[in-house]
């Protein structure tokens, strides 16, 4: 265990480098998770952390202090200063901990579907908070996989771990384009809904019950081309107000649990 009291040391500049810019995680392979239970959940699920940085005034929790008896032998846990710790830090107010784990890229070609597989495609969300919170709904929903197709935001943005609250170490996450992604649906025949407003129909109207891919656009600009020429079915959520769009994770989580009930 070493001892961490300057903001200017090496490692604390490093995490913050993690922390703030995507291409040096992309450089060292590595993601931040922030949090008690989520970086709990990260090693309950087999991660390994290579760093785990915690404050010595939460020392005294017993969660503490199971999380770093329960590390890997080869992590390499830092006590931390107040202030160091606050460098660290993305999240203020709440005892914490932060780890830093190696990260591991998902490809298509590691899905196996199912018989009644269940997909969620989203293409060009740029937001880090929304797809952490559709991770989060995706768990809850228990998606196979959620794919992101022609990826704008880092899937491992510390806001996407951090928002999915723990959702983003059990569902698997994969990025590809969107010829990639819908080559990988017509080989396993799996047809795509796509959400759309123009010709399509209520989402309720549609059958779920067997295989089936949800395709969902950004908020502002909807989906692309590509997904309306090969989608199965248009897909619409109705709405009675003023406005013609919800959020994408909340317009996610419509359309995931009307697959859900359907299955039910």
């Amino acid at each position: 265990m070493k001892e961490l009291n300057s903001i200017q040391n090496p490692t604390v500049k490093k995490v913050v480098s993690y922390i703030e810019k995507s291409r040096d995680r992309k450089k060292d392979a590595v993601f931040v998770v922030e949090g008690l239970r989520e970086n709990a959940r990260a090693i309950q699920t087999g991660l390994s952390p290579k760093w785990l940085f915690y404050s010595s005034e939460f020392l005294n929790e017993n969660k503490m202090r199971d999380l770093i008896e329960y590390r890997e032998p080869d992590a390499l846990v830092h006590e931390c200063s107040e202030a160091v710790f606050e460098k660290i830090s993305f999240r203020s107010g709440v005892p914490n901990v932060v780890g830093v784990y190696p990260r591991i890229d998902k490809s298509l070609a590691e899905l196996e579907p199912k018989e009644k597989a269940f997909y969620l495609i989203v293409e060009s969300v740029e937001k880090p908070g929304n797809l952490g919170a559709i991770l989060r709904t995706a768990n809850a929903a228990k998606v196979d996989a959620v794919i992101v197709a022609n990826g704008v935001v880092d899937v491992f943005h510390p806001h996407v771990v951090r928002n999915s609250l723990g959702g983003f170490f059990d569902v698997p996450v994969v990025s590809a384009s969107n010829d990639e992604i819908s080559d990988f649906l017509s080989s396993h025949n799996i047809p795509c809904f796509v959400t759309y407003l123009e010709g399509a129909v209520p989402h309720f109207e549609c059958d779920f019950r067997e295989a089936s891919a949800i395709v969902m656009g950004a908020e502002d600009t909807g989906v692309s081309q590509h997904w309306i020429d090969v989608a199965d079915a248009l897909v619409k959520i109705p709405m009675s107000g003023v406005v013609d769009s919800l959020n994408v994770s909340v317009a996610a989580g419509i359309m995931l649990f009307e697959v859900v009930r359907q299955r039910s």
